[in-house]
């Protein structure tokens, strides 16, 4: 094995506790440190490696359920959207005495956005929505995050 060499430096408390150690397990100081800097070398990475699965196991459920709802409500995002494109593109088709209240869909969808956070925020599914939010949300369109 090829060898290095290093200072190291450590206060005198620290230094007699390695001396110590060196006595009773009659190996020299440098041995004692060597032992145990590879011994946290070795460990360092397996407890950061059980650490990291330990966490990733508790969060996976989580992280589950959040893509499952996060994908639920994409969904029915897109369904809405879809749903409110084909209802106003009905409305040029209403009969001439039939005034809609809607003459296109930029109103009615400013509209149903208005009326959708209003709903949310009268359930408290939305509490975290701010009015300014709530205004930013609607003047920015169905797209916009």
């Amino acid at each position: 094995m090829d060898e290095s060499g290093t200072r190291v430096r450590f206060d005198a408390e620290t230094l007699s506790q390695l001396r110590t150690e060196a006595t009773t397990r009659g190996v020299s100081l440098a041995e004692v440190v060597r032992g145990a800097v590879q011994e946290h070398l070795t460990t360092q990475g397996k407890v950061t490696d059980l650490l990291r699965e330990a966490v990733n196991d508790a969060l996976r459920p989580h992280v589950n359920r959040l893509a499952a709802l996060t994908s639920k409500a994409v969904i029915q995002a897109a369904s809405a959207k879809w749903l409110a494109a084909a209802i106003t593109e009905h409305l040029a088709e209403l009969p001439p005495e039939a005034v809609p209240a809607y003459p296109n869909q930029d109103g009615l969808l400013e509209d149903v956005r208005h009326y959708a956070l209003e709903d949310l925020k009268a359930r408290r599914q939305a509490e975290t929505v701010t009015e300014a939010e709530a205004q930013r949300m609607v003047e920015a369109g169905p797209d916009t995050p």
